[in-house]
């Protein structure tokens, strides 16, 4: 097509994205330290606008091209900038915490920790894009909008954020209901993302006839392994999300059946679900009940206990596993003062 560049064109373009340059880094930089500050009070836009002057994809496509042409002298430059790219977005986002002595998580630091398949699909075709703009100059101005729809400063920062938690991070991720360790999640987040865009990405070279010898198809092969490696702890996440899925839309219907589904003054918490051993399902409801006095009466407790039996039951004849019902009893005091 006319508008695809040369071998050339696009091989000096992608050596020049891959090169370390002190625009890169300064962009880096400030990235990182908007996406930790994001995370930490918790802004959707903050985030959206660190990713936006990212430049972590640039050396990406850059590998992908690498792989597909066969050329070690971009491979190796792409490589040595995405560690070196790692490394300052952890040590930004570490310091940043300690510099604002904050030690809180909101939903989008925990969001970012629990990666699955749908992920990986995600990353797949961001790659996709990516590499087609890269391979058509008029439509070459679409990357940035790539870089937006797959996340790769925030989890990072997410990784480094918890490192500065230590033992707190723990803590959070069990009050959270998330049984994986937080940096570790976030950081296998960052390698799907990774590793789905340089999959792809080296897809579209090679469609576009940037292949230069058998060694690209080995290296698609290498990648493509590395994929196939993510898949056990992506699936094994996507099916807790699938599981979440069907008790949100059976407690709503319950609560639209029955409006007083949780009776008197006990108000839901929260309800989490997750895979447990076998195939039993894990179900834990928490509840919050203001103190009125010092206990509650059998009566009470027989009723609380029969409605999220109730629960428990609906959500095991809808997913078809047996349930586990794991139920706590949170007592709410409110307590009411005027200043003189």
């Amino acid at each position: 097509m006319h508008d695809r560049p040369s071998n050339q064109e696009i091989n000096e373009s992608l050596k020049s994205q891959a090169r370390i340059s002190l625009r890169h880094l300064l962009l880096l930089s400030f990235s990182a330290f908007i996406a930790s500050l994001g995370l930490l009070i918790n802004s959707t836009g903050i985030i959206i606008g660190a990713m936006i002057i990212a430049p972590m994809m640039n050396p990406i496509v850059s590998l992908g091209y690498a792989i597909s042409a066969s050329d070690l002298r971009i491979f190796l430059r792409s490589l040595f900038n995405l560690i070196l790219s790692i490394l300052i977005v952890l040590i930004i986002s570490y310091f940043s915490a300690s510099l604002l002595s904050l030690r809180i998580a909101g939903s989008e630091l925990l969001s970012r920790t629990q990666p699955s398949m749908v992920d990986l699909g995600v990353a797949i075709c961001a790659g996709l894009a990516a590499g087609y703009s890269t391979c058509h100059k008029q439509i070459a101005n679409a990357l940035p909008g790539v870089a937006i729809s797959v996340a790769l400063v925030p989890p990072l920062c997410v990784t480094g954020l918890s490192l500065f938690l230590g033992e707190d991070a723990s803590f959070i991720a069990s009050n959270a209901g998330i049984s994986a360790d937080l940096s570790a999640g976030s950081f296998l987040l960052f390698l799907t993302n990774l590793i789905g865009i340089t999959l792809s990405t080296i897809l579209i070279f090679l469609l576009h006839g940037y292949q230069k010898d058998r060694r690209s198809l080995f290296g698609l092969a290498t990648v493509a392994t590395l994929t196939l490696l993510l898949v056990n702890p992506l699936r094994s996440e996507f099916t807790n999300l699938w599981i979440q899925s069907q008790v949100s839309d059976t407690i709503f219907k319950l609560r639209r059946e029955r409006p007083n589904l949780f009776p008197g003054l006990a108000t839901l918490r929260s309800i989490s679900a997750n895979q447990g051993s076998g195939d039993q399902v894990l179900l834990r409801i928490k509840i919050d009940l203001p103190i009125k006095k010092s206990f509650m009466s059998d009566s009470e407790e027989k009723l609380l206990r029969s409605r999220t039996q109730l629960i428990s039951d609906a959500i095991s004849k809808r997913i078809n596993r047996p349930v586990k019902l794991l139920l706590s009893v949170n007592p709410i005091l409110t307590v009411t003062k005027l200043a003189n």
